[in-house]
């Protein structure tokens, strides 16, 4: 079984949450939150793919208390950029940024605190998806329809509202697993 969450000082992993438990409750919550600005199906496959890299043996040795540097973000921005077209670069930013926020686009970072997406994804390995996981048909969203490649604004606004909707989806979900006494609105509450 691969997980996304352990409990501190617990091994016994049935206490554990699955990874794909988790990918499917952020992959649904993200859904919801982005369903106002008409991304649902672009969101449900960030919400999916944003822990891919928890696959990685390194990262399940992390969750068994060994301590090290793997990170697990970068590998479904890979996944989003090698196979869901142009799309899939907008949400490679939001996935590889969901914990430490937005890479910038450039090609370097210049000294600067964040490094850029390029710089994220080549420190990426490549990864299958988890079983079970059945990415949904993408449609773009009709804020993006007709845009061209020098509409920058408009495609930096969608990212932010995408990235926005992974963030509130991931934490909620995290929040959910280690504290189930705290209850929050859902989107379609608001």
């Amino acid at each position: 079984m691969i997980y996304a969450h352990s409990v501190l000082g617990v091994t016994d992993t049935q206490h554990w949450e699955p990874l794909f438990d988790h990918l499917k409750a952020v992959a649904i919550t993200t859904r919801e939150n982005a369903r106002c600005f008409g991304a649902g199906s672009v969101a449900e496959t960030v919400g999916w793919l944003h822990d891919l890299g928890k696959v990685k043996l390194g990262f399940q040795d992390k969750l068994r208390g060994h301590p090290n540097d793997i990170p697990h973000s970068g590998e479904g921005a890979v996944y989003a950029e090698d196979n869901l077209g142009g799309i899939g670069k907008l949400m490679s930013f939001c996935i590889a940024g969901h914990h430490s926020g937005l890479p910038n686009g450039l090609n370097r970072s210049h000294g600067r605190p964040s490094r850029s997406l390029r710089e994220r994804l080549l420190q990426s390995e490549t990864v299958p998806l988890p079983d079970g996981v059945s990415l949904p048909k993408l449609e773009v969203p009709s804020c993006l329809d007709g845009l061209s490649p020098k509409s920058r604004f408009e495609m930096q606004f969608f990212t932010r509202m995408l990235f926005s909707a992974l963030v509130d989806a991931d934490f909620i979900e995290t929040e959910r697993f280690y504290s189930p006494s705290v209850t929050r609105k859902s989107a379609a509450d608001l």
